[in-house]
């Protein structure tokens, strides 16, 4: 990870699509394992 000085002041919008692909990769893993 990298440091900001803020958190996530720095780049909200960023942050934002970090959370929406951690959510992706989470539904994926979740699909992945029903059908498995």
């Amino acid at each position: 990870m990298l440091t900001r000085p803020s958190g996530d002041d720095a780049h909200p919008a960023e942050m934002k699509n970090i959370t929406r692909l951690k959510n992706r990769i989470e539904a994926f893993a979740i699909m992945t394992l029903n059908i498995v």
